[in-house]
């Protein structure tokens, strides 16, 4: 079943791209700068950074990435990620540049 887009997604990101686009100019601003914007706030947040242990933070974050995975694999997982895995199987510069 397919995750229910949040209509605030779109927005949040174009507001990211605008602030860095002027803060940095359009050629110096990458799309992992514009969602990294975007996302840090929600990790920064996170109650897993709570616990002053280092182990519970790390199960925290483990419980954490596995509510994030609900549903098909597809919904979840890093499309780019993905593409590179299987790219690097049978094409040579790609495994080299993932490696």
């Amino acid at each position: 079943m397919a995750r229910t887009a949040n209509p605030k997604t779109r927005g949040s990101l174009m507001e990211a791209a605008f602030a860095l686009a002027r803060r940095q100019a359009l050629a110096a601003t990458g799309a992992d700068e514009i969602c990294a914007a975007v996302t840090e706030p929600f990790f920064v947040a996170a109650p897993y950074l709570a616990p002053d242990d280092p182990l519970d933070r790390a199960l925290g974050y483990i419980d954490l990435r596995g509510e994030m995975m609900a549903g098909e694999v597809c919904e979840f997982n890093c499309f780019a990620g993905t593409m590179a895995q299987e790219a690097s199987a049978t094409a040579p510069a790609v495994q080299a540049a993932v490696m």
